[in-house]
């Protein structure tokens, strides 16, 4: 089951705070938080938009290490539009 937008900004906090993404493989992500808003594989980047129940407007980033075998996250982020 995919995760609405609404949905993903309750809880893009915690996965960022409690650092539930670092090590996951593009895989894990997609199972938590269903297909990104943007992918770009050539720079490892994953972005999710994030809505707050208001007008605003959030973007989750998630940036891989594509230097390994199995890419995993090496950082994530929440930045305002």
């Amino acid at each position: 089951m995919e995760a609405k937008e609404s949905e993903r900004f309750v809880f893009a906090r915690d996965l960022i705070d409690e650092k539930l993404l670092i090590g996951k493989t593009k895989s894990d992500v997609y199972t938590m938080l269903g297909k990104p808003s943007f992918e770009d594989s050539s720079y490892g980047l994953i972005h999710y938009s994030l809505k707050d129940g208001k007008t605003d407007l959030y973007f989750l980033d998630i940036r891989f290490d594509n230097e390994a075998n199995i890419p995993r996250v090496r950082a994530a982020f929440v930045a305002s539009d």
